[in-house]
């Protein structure tokens, strides 16, 4: 059988660390603040990567005129199905 190996092996790793911070020394506590400061820094950019996606995918659908006809489709249905008035002629 073949072992299942994730095509990243780092996704989804946990983070456990082998000491407490209190009792780590000097050195290890900069590596260790090193270390978050890259993974925030990688969670900043995943965050910026998605929001240039996101804004790609809506320009795009505004430049397709996708908005206008959605509201075009609305307004017909809306006159198409509109409802009739009760009102009753009267003369006062």
């Amino acid at each position: 059988m073949k072992p299942n190996i994730p095509l990243n092996p780092f996704e989804e790793q946990s983070e456990e660390y082998y000491k407490n911070p209190k009792d780590m020394s000097l050195e290890e506590l900069e590596l260790l603040l090193y270390t978050k400061r890259m993974e925030l820094k990688l969670d900043v950019m995943r965050l910026e990567t998605k929001v240039n996606y996101t804004k790609v995918i809506i320009e795009t659908i505004v430049a397709l005129g996708i908005p206008e006809k959605i509201e075009a489709f609305i307004f017909s249905m809306y006159d198409t199905y509109k409802p009739k008035s009760n009102k009753s002629k009267t003369n006062l």
